[in-house]
């Protein structure tokens, strides 16, 4: 999943940053009066993460899932999989963690860019996707077919923001911003003594002559999550001149034909936030979102932009998305 790029900035001595790499991402995190071991428990955060969720460690619970073995997998696995599974369930089906075979046949998995699948090869994929033929019971994951594949990749960004925080307030930090990949929580206030600011990217940035970096810019109140989903950038053209983008449809096992350009969502945590901006990206149509926004109530509340049928961009935000507005 490719996200939003987001701006912030924090001045003042006594906050600091510490950045890096993370599941095929990058991390920003911004905190006040860091401990001097600050960095080991940030790397522990992600090495438990990289090797329980990553489809990219050979080694880790998924992967060894998914080569048929038996796991074990701890609470945190199990709410990142029930959090991915109610998606799915109030999708119905359009937002699925086991779409990973299909993935990987459009080239945008382990095996990279590929020739475009034939609709046999479609077709049989499609007979063990769905996360609904898989469960976890006893602390262990089963799945119904043996081909079957999870990738909790949509959910993993935001599950580990929350493990990074749940971190950071064990350790008596009181002023912090964890971001990674686009997935971010805040608590306290930034180092201009005022709530987290941060700016959501203007998917129109770089190809429109004179379009302005972010779309709009929103103010984050302490321990509020923020999570972003695009499919704008994470693409390749084929040899027909047609863009493929890495949104699927789990249910016809093609690129969702959608004019969604982005989904911003705010909720209470950030595995929740990165679940639900990938569903609705997955919907692909934007008259579906007023049903959308009158269910999730207030689960969540969310931004779409989109483009209309005149080419124009446009914004959908539910009714309480202004409270985060910045004028």
């Amino acid at each position: 999943m490719i996200v939003a790029a987001l701006t912030f900035t924090a001045c003042g001595s006594k906050y600091e940053f510490f950045n890096g790499h993370t599941q095929g991402t990058t991390y920003h995190i911004i905190m006040e009066s860091p401990t001097n071991d600050m960095q080991q428990h940030i790397d522990e955060v992600l090495t438990y993460v990289d090797t329980t969720m990553s489809i990219f460690n050979p080694n880790s619970q998924i992967s060894r899932f998914n080569r048929g073995e038996l796991v074990r997998v701890d609470k945190n696995f199990e709410h990142c999989f029930n959090t991915a599974r109610a998606a799915y369930i109030f999708s119905k089906g359009v937002y699925d963690v086991t779409v990973a075979p299909l993935v990987d046949l459009w080239g945008f998995g382990p095996s990279g860019r590929k020739a475009e699948p034939t609709q046999a090869q479609i077709d049989s994929v499609l007979q063990f996707v769905g996360q609904n033929k898989m469960r976890v019971a006893y602390s262990r994951l089963f799945k119904d077919d043996p081909r079957s594949q999870l990738d909790l990749s949509s959910v993993a960004k935001g599950l580990t923001v929350d493990l990074m925080c749940k971190m950071l307030d064990k350790q008596g930090i009181q002023n912090y911003l964890v971001e990674i990949g686009g997935e971010i929580r805040c608590k306290g206030i930034s180092a201009r003594k005022t709530m987290w600011r941060v700016g959501i990217d203007n998917p129109e940035h770089g190809i429109k002559a004179g379009a302005p970096q972010t779309i709009v810019n929103l103010q984050i109140p302490s321990g509020t999550s923020v999570a972003t989903s695009g499919n704008y950038r994470n693409y390749y053209v084929n040899e027909n001149g047609r863009r493929v983008t890495h949104t699927l449809n789990a249910q016809t096992g093609y690129p969702q034909e959608s004019s969604i350009l982005s989904a911003t969502v705010i909720a209470p945590s950030c595995v929740r936030a990165d679940a639900y901006a990938t569903m609705l990206m997955a919907i692909g149509d934007p008259e579906q979102l007023g049903w959308y926004e009158r269910r999730l109530g207030k689960a969540c509340h969310f931004l779409v932009v989109y483009t209309d049928e005149q080419g124009k961009t446009q914004i959908f935000k539910t009714a309480k998305m202004d409270d985060f507005i910045l004028e």
